[in-house]
């Protein structure tokens, strides 16, 4: 009885114990949250601190790329002035020595030609023969000198120099696409330097490249490494999966292209759910951080917005409309049966916003023509919608000329136009001064579009001015929509066809009389004589523009036979319409007699 009565006895003492333990785990984690909280409200910092889960980063694209010459020092040194935590910037290797050991150059092109105007591979270079083109492009470079590329060397002699100032720096080195060669000297020649200045905890490797990363870290799976993808698809978020699990790598971040539309939700959530911080470049529109920031990313590659200018209240701001400016990159479209697209360029404070991103663009009334509508539906830290117009206007005929002129007819041609109804076609009337529709011309289901169409206006009266010119119509949905005129053509019918009336020759004189009739509206005849009925045997010509209707031709061979014809013309400044020939007729010679 004693024993049992002592083991119940300790037993309520160890429940007892055990209850005030587990009352006390529930107790101390309030506590020490509050003291927390306490603390972060006394603190005032641009970017939160890491148990936020605001928490977020800008990374200097290239150094402070915006502020001077990329990858330079001194778009190093201005980024640690302004602030940022996380500098990025490319290396390089340059040709290989003797020893077969190669200098590293800070470089994201693989030639000189963007930035030094030296059209040479860094991968053909020595670095002091890199050394002796200095940049010839770069922003505010007039301001730093002479300003040349830099090596790996030198910038960890920089980066020494931060850190021994107790700057907190994390300097994130891309890789660049390398051969198999030169991946094997990466660990030797960039990651065993940059351990020996006791830069590990410093540094963060970032690449496109797998087998890059995987060459950085293999022997060093605590120094921090970053993915790169133009895009946040399945294959290079399993590519970061397998660092981080296969290789055991310390990778903590994913960065894709924020510049296009490319990447959306869903895949961003699939690496989120993996654990991963997302990341996006370049960005340099506060506004599209905000948008991405809305959308879970934490990490900013930028080359112009600055610590400063950032804080977790802006990445949350709310916008509206009214804050940005507005452009249609095209204001008028001519109707060709497709449905017109016009897009948005807006902007805030000089930077553009990505569509898909910041707004969604949708049209109304955008095939017809008439006034079309394009809206821009904001996203995410924008709201409010933004309507602009554009117009739709009905296609001109083109290439409308004069074809041919005849006497009571005239052709023209144009080009067709398969898009439209078809054509109407105006008579301008010189004593009303107004053009009146004549004819209307359909296209047909055997139409061409883009030939030539031709078209003969009848019963005109010769030797008169006319002016036509066409419009293009169309129909649709009840409605008739007409183009404006193309330019109207002036030009004129040809002279009737004349008749010589009679053929007189004189017996003492070598001549021939020629009578014809008279035509209205001409300016004169040409009367035409040979000795043949081809007109290719002693032809002679005689231009008149007598009243008399005849005309009289000498110094002719009275025994030869004459065949005449004539014809009207009409002159019109230095443009001669001629009319058609006559019949022929003709005119025996004197027969000579025979001697006895």
């Amino acid at each position: 009885m004693f024993i049992e009565k002592k083991v119940k006895q300790i037993s309520i003492l160890i429940v007892v114990t055990l209850i005030i333990c587990m009352m006390s785990a529930f107790v101390l984690p309030k506590n020490t949250k509050a003291d927390e909280i306490e603390t972060t409200a006394e603190q005032e910092t641009t970017e939160p601190t890491p148990e936020d889960p605001d928490e977020y980063e800008l990374v200097a694209h290239r150094g402070f790329s915006g502020n001077a010459p990329e990858n330079s020092m001194p778009a190093f040194q201005r980024a640690v002035e302004a602030g940022f935590k996380h500098i990025e910037l490319d290396i390089r290797r340059c040709k290989e020595k003797a020893d077969g050991t190669a200098d590293w150059v800070i470089s994201h092109d693989e030639t000189l030609k963007r930035l030094c105007g030296v059209d040479k591979k860094v991968s053909d270079m020595y670095m002091d023969e890199i050394k002796k083109y200095p940049y010839k492009t770069g922003n505010n470079l007039s301001q730093y000198g002479t300003v040349k590329l830099i090596s790996l060397k030198e910038l960890i002699t920089y980066m020494k120099e931060c850190k021994d100032k107790g700057l907190d720096v994390d300097w994130r080195i891309e890789l660049k696409k390398l051969e198999d060669t030169e991946k094997a000297h990466i660990e030797e020649e960039v990651v065993e330097p940059l351990v020996e200045a006791g830069l590990e905890d410093d540094i963060t490797f970032i690449s496109f490249y797998y087998s890059n990363l995987y060459n950085a870290i293999r022997n060093h799976t605590n120094i921090k490494i970053c993915y790169l993808a133009e895009i946040l698809e399945e294959k290079y978020l399993d590519y970061a999966i397998a660092l981080r699990d296969k290789w055991h790598a310390n990778i903590s971040t994913v960065i894709f292209r924020g510049t296009t539309n490319t990447t959306d939700e869903t895949e961003m959530k699939a690496a989120m759910d993996e654990g991963f911080k997302i990341g996006v470049y370049v960005i340099d529109s506060r506004v599209m951080m905000g948008s991405y920031y809305s959308m879970g990313v934490r990490s900013f590659t930028t080359n112009a917005v600055a610590p400063s200018s950032m804080s977790v209240s802006l990445m949350k701001h709310q916008y509206s409309k009214s804050d940005f400016t507005y452009k249609l990159s095209k204001k008028s479209y001519t109707f060709t049966n497709t449905r017109k697209k016009p897009t948005f360029t807006i902007t805030y404070e000089g930077e553009e916003l990505l569509e898909g991103l910041c707004y969604e663009t949708s049209y109304s009334n955008n095939k017809y023509p008439g006034t079309g509508t394009a809206t821009a539906t904001f996203l995410r830290n924008i709201s409010g919608e933004k309507d602009k117009t554009f117009t739709i206007s009905m296609p001109k005929v083109k290439n409308f000329a004069v074809d041919k002129n005849y006497a009571t007819s005239l052709r023209y041609k144009w080009t067709t136009n398969t898009d439209v109804t078809g054509y109407k076609v105006y008579q301008y009337n010189y004593k009303t001064k107004k053009y009146k529709c004549v004819k209307t011309i359909k296209n047909t289901a055997t139409t061409k579009d883009g030939v030539i169409k031709k078209f003969k206006f009848k019963k005109l009266s010769t030797a008169k001015k006319y002016r036509f010119r066409v419009k293009i119509y169309l129909t649709y949905n009840k409605k008739t929509y007409k183009s404006s005129p193309c330019t109207g053509k002036t030009t004129y019918t040809k002279p009737a066809t004349d008749k010589v009336i009679r053929m007189r020759r004189s017996k003492k004189k070598k001549t021939i009389s020629v009578a014809f009739g008279r035509l209205p509206r001409v300016t004169g005849y040409n009367v035409k004589i040979a000795t043949n009925k081809k007109f290719t045997k002693g032809v002679k010509v005689k231009s008149t523009r007598t009243k008399k209707g005849f005309v009289v031709i000498r110094k002719l061979n009275k025994k030869k036979t004459y065949y005449a014809k004539v014809r009207g013309y009409l002159k019109v400044g230095s443009k001669i319409y001629y009319g058609a020939y006559s019949k022929v007729v003709y005119k025996k010679g004197k027969k000579s007699k025979k001697k006895s």
